[in-house]
């Protein structure tokens, strides 16, 4: 669901059409493939993850080459809050739901909705319970989460 709201204000932004393909897809693969030891060593080496940490944790400014320069700083935050969400997926619950990735995918909610863009429907996402696969849920293509 956080990666449908940032993709809908990623199309309104000044975001290069190539670059926000390659932002989207690196993050639908969390959901998409099933190696996720391998997604999180692939992004450690993103160089759009590693500008944004340092941008976050370190309070440091997005250099004018980097692709997320331009965009506004609550499509950042919610760029951090997915990556943050997903990284809780892979470790704060496993046993249990996570509180950390609720605090996070609802700060992704608030931030869309505070900007004026809407919340997909949950529907979809209700095709993936959270027993699948010890709480991380199945391999699922992005595309079974489009509204029907």
């Amino acid at each position: 669901m956080a990666i449908e709201c940032l993709t809908q204000v990623l199309e309104r932004s000044r975001l290069p059409e190539h670059d926000r393909g390659e932002l989207l897809d690196f993050l639908w693969r969390f959901v998409e493939e099933s190696d996720l030891a391998q997604w999180e060593d692939d992004l450690q080496l993103n160089t759009t993850f590693i500008v944004l940490n340092r941008l976050i944790d370190c309070g440091e400014e997005i250099p004018d080459d980097s692709s997320l320069h331009g965009l506004p700083a609550f499509a950042v935050q919610m760029i951090y809050e997915i990556e943050e969400l997903a990284c809780a997926n892979m470790y704060a619950g496993t046993r249990d739901y996570s509180p950390y990735t609720l605090q996070s995918l609802v700060r992704v909610l608030d931030l869309t909705l505070e900007n004026g863009f809407s919340i997909p429907p949950i529907g979809p996402f209700l095709c993936s319970p959270f027993l699948e696969r010890h709480g991380w849920g199945d391999p699922t293509p992005r595309s079974a989460f489009k509204e029907r």
